[in-house]
């Protein structure tokens, strides 16, 4: 998933995490696992993922995965 610019800083973005993670919790799942890009690593550190900070490249842009304990 990823936020247009124009829109960022609105609210959208969390809007969208919220229902994916309610989403898995509503379906028994107990982690949730992303991979982020790299300039997105602060968003979700907000909203209590975690990551290993190893990088790799998807899509010709620098990611980490990153997880969080939906329990």
């Amino acid at each position: 998933m990823a936020v247009a610019t124009t829109m960022q800083q609105k609210g959208v973005g969390i809007m969208l995490m919220t229902y994916a993670e309610n989403f898995c919790a509503l379906n028994n799942y107990t982690i949730a696992e992303l991979h982020a890009r790299k300039t997105a690593i602060g968003f979700y550190q907000k909203l209590g993922y975690q990551s290993d900070f190893v990088e790799f490249e998807e899509v010709g842009i620098l990611h980490v995965k990153m997880t969080k304990n939906l329990s």
